[in-house]
């Protein structure tokens, strides 16, 4: 709640739209309200989304109008994964190499703090006001900046992002955004300042290529037309040449990486650090000392250490701070439909074996009801402001997040649901007709680092509580990351194949407008989109979940060109899953933190979700700065 009058007044304007984002947060500041603070403030106010924004949202620069390019020294950063390429494109998960890349390439497109659409290498967000999407949302039209040149000298065209285009969609390249890329049917360069894209469906999401840092650098196409392919390949994978504000000094894979300041940066104040120095090696509790208790490193990235840990940090240290986005990782419990214990032709969990107990409403209502999410969050996370108990499966994205739903405890009324179901109690352990219950439950964990993800374990055994506290029998384990994501159709323990009762992990929407991210529980054309063994068990649905009135609601959602239209279908099809229990909602959480030294100013970090965290590296300063 906002207590200052003079800033509720603010606020109010803000909601209004009387008052810009931009005055409201210097407004803020003016009152001394903390710039974390002032920006969920700004998000909360704000109806701005990334496919419709009412007026044009601006990346934070605040302070950096009197300063001197480069006189902020080094910024040394740690994070304990070492990458092996400097260019986003080459790797996926985890994001280092997108850390690094965030310096030196740069996107038509960035995403800000809550997902709202900010131009970087555009003069500005196209809509279909200022002509720049078709209402049918098949092409696109942007309008490149002038004043932009490569760290090299070339100067910056429309046919770099054709040529990116085409690089990204060559399988021979191995780019792992080349899925997001290949959405676009085409690309054509109508002046050198102007680049038209036509993509073969309409999509509210036409934006997914070519924002963020982690899909939407560009490459320079003049490095190619001089050199052999391969060897322009290699040489760019550690020394990529881009318009960001940095260039690489030194890059070996394993090594301390260390960037420093492109001098042909468009905008000549800046940046403000001269040299950015990454230092690999170490794991996430230590990095995460070394700024928040020790106070001899700056930023340390990619923490997934438990953020009551972090925050002890914090206190005992008085050092540094953390940072995280919005809260749209939603850890979530997943009921398999079909029978994991029994084999037909060959196939495990298959569709033609109906789950013997939870294909109940009544027993995964009870199950659901017998887990304190609140008690169980605020103890294993010692009440940190990052991670909440949620009561929906998509959250954290103010426009699509539902208002309907909400989160019970209750055993005794989970041990009536079972009781009036005929579940009798003996020993323990319920049965009927024969059947126990009895669940195995299993969860994801990373491998054999002890520091990350520890709160799984526990989060286990709490449940494994509740669920005894009703009469069911929980055989609990875990599977190490590597194998839980491989989704090769031989790896019978991956989270696709789901050879158990219950599974639990985490996920978000890749995206600010999630379109494909109900896809999880659509069963498709005759459940073509179950994952089994004829597909081998590459469809979206996993759970074998199959519901026509939930499909329905996804297919309108994935052909509607109208943002608030989508906007309610994915409200319903999140009250559908939670009203129905389909899954169950434990705790929300940014997907990473960050540990950030006092010494930076915070206001222009502004951590987004869909983006790494030097995003805005070009305006980031020290407090004294």
């Amino acid at each position: 709640m906002v207590q200052n009058t003079s800033l509720t007044a603010a606020f109010d304007a803000l909601r209004l739209g009387t008052m810009s984002r931009r005055e409201f947060m210097v407004r803020a500041a003016a009152m001394g309200v903390v710039a974390p603070l002032a920006v969920a403030l700004v998000n909360s106010g704000s109806n701005q989304g990334a496919a419709a924004q009412d007026a044009a949202a601006e990346r934070p620069d605040f302070g950096t109008q009197e300063q001197r390019r480069g006189e902020g020294g080094e910024l040394k950063v740690r994070q304990w994964i070492a990458p092996s390429t400097a260019v986003a494109h080459l790797s996926g998960f985890p994001p280092s190499a997108a850390q690094v890349s965030a310096l030196i390439l740069e996107p038509l497109l960035s995403y800000g703090f809550d997902g709202a659409l900010l131009p970087t290498l555009v003069t500005e967000v196209p809509t279909k006001e200022n002509g720049g999407l078709s209402d049918d949302l098949t092409r696109v039209t942007l309008n490149l900046r002038d004043d932009v040149l490569w760290s090299d000298g070339e100067q910056f065209t429309a046919d770099d992002v054709v040529w990116t285009w085409q690089w990204v969609t060559d399988e021979s390249n191995q780019a792992v955004t080349r899925p997001q890329w290949s959405e676009i049917r085409t690309i054509e360069a109508r002046s050198p300042t102007r680049v038209q894209l036509t993509f073969a469906k309409s999509t509210l999401v036409w934006f997914a290529p070519i924002t963020g840092a982690y899909v939407g650098s560009l490459l320079p196409r003049h490095l190619w037309s001089s050199g052999a392919k391969d060897a322009v390949n290699a040489a760019f994978a550690t020394n990529p040449v881009g318009t960001g504000p940095y260039k690489i000094e030194t890059f070996v894979p394993g090594e301390p990486v260390v960037c420093t300041m492109n001098k042909r940066y468009r905008e000549p104040n800046k940046p403000y650090f001269e040299t950015v120095r990454f230092k690999a090696g170490g794991d996430g509790a230590s990095d995460a000392q070394a700024v928040l208790e020790t106070g001899e490193w700056d930023v340390a990235a990619l923490l997934t250490v438990n953020p009551s840990i972090l925050q002890d940090m914090v206190d005992e240290g008085g050092k540094g701070q953390l940072v995280g986005a919005l809260p749209i990782n939603v850890e979530r419990i997943e009921f398999n439909f079909s029978d994991p214990n029994q084999e037909i032709d060959g196939e495990r969990s298959s569709l033609r074996a109906p789950h013997p107990f939870l294909t109940e409403r009544a027993v995964r209502q009870a199950m659901t009801m017998a887990i304190d999410r609140e008690a169980i969050t605020n103890e294993v996370f010692a009440g940190s402001p990052f991670v909440r108990a949620d009561p929906n499966i998509l959250t954290g994205i103010p426009l699509f997040e539902s208002p309907n739903t909400s989160i019970e405890f209750d055993l005794e009324g989970a041990n009536r649901l079972l009781d009036e179901a005929g579940w009798e109690r003996a020993d323990g352990t319920r049965t009927r007709d024969g059947i126990e219950l009895a669940v195995s439950y299993y969860t994801l964990v990373i491998d054999d680092n002890a520091h990350l993800m520890q709160f799984r374990p526990a989060f286990q055994a709490a449940v494994r509580s509740g669920w005894e506290a009703i009469g069911i029998d929980v055989q609990s384990g875990q599977v190490a990351g590597d194998q839980f994501f491989d989704t090769s159709p031989d790896n019978s323990l991956s989270y696709k194949h789901f050879y158990r009762d219950v599974q639990m992990y985490a996920t978000g929407p890749m995206f600010p407008v999630p379109d494909m991210y109900f896809v999880d529980w659509y069963a498709g054309p005759d459940n073509s989109n179950v994952a089994q063994m004829a597909n081998d068990w590459q469809g979206g649905n996993f759970q074998r979940y199959v519901n026509p009135a939930f499909d329905a609601l996804y297919e309108e959602s994935t052909t509607t060109k109208d943002l608030q239209r989508a906007a309610e279908l994915f409200i319903q099809m999140n009250d559908l899953l939670v009203g129905d229990f389909v899954v169950i909602p434990m705790h929300a959480r940014p997907e990473v933190l960050y540990a950030l030294s006092n010494r930076i100013a915070v206001e222009n970090v502004a951590p987004s979700s869909w983006e790494p965290v030097f995003w805005n590296i070009a305006n980031w300063r020290t407090v004294e700065g």
